[in-house]
């Protein structure tokens, strides 16, 4: 599932609608809570399953995906929506595989999930930056 996101949203980067600053913002955003999310599920010390925590953490992620979707769609720009909807659904994957262990990750599993889960982003993000032509300011 993962690859055919990484391609939807490389490809919805070559749209020609204009890059939009906020758009990469928001993206840069969803990465940081989701790459928290899974550490804050992760085992460490002190650290124990809460399903209440894990169900008030969930919420807050959704919401962020919410105001980015909102975001792209008074843009009314198509491509952009659906890489954020993409993004959500690998949030959701994530979220649900996490809730049926009924358990912290491992470090491995969180290792392998973060590492997963930033190639979607650096993916997202590549596209809004190729939006771009001239790949200035915080594209590289």
């Amino acid at each position: 599932m993962k690859n055919i996101v990484f391609i939807c949203l490389f490809l919805g980067g070559c749209c020609i609608s204009a890059f939009n600053p906020q758009s990469q913002i928001n993206v840069m955003n969803l990465k940081d809570s989701h790459l928290a999310f899974i550490s804050e599920f992760t085992e460490k010390e002190n650290n124990i399953w809460e399903l209440q925590k894990f169900e008030t953490q969930k919420e807050l992620v959704n919401m962020d995906f919410q105001k980015a979707l909102e975001h792209s769609q008074t843009m009314c720009d198509k491509l952009r929506t659906k890489n954020i909807e993409l993004l959500r659904d690998t949030f959701q994957e994530d979220e649900n595989n996490i809730r049926k262990k009924d358990r912290l990750l491992t470090e491995i599993e969180s290792k392998i999930l973060s590492n997963s889960t930033s190639q979607a982003y650096e993916s997202a993000l590549a596209a809004e930056c190729a939006r771009n032509n001239k790949m200035e300011g915080m594209c590289k």
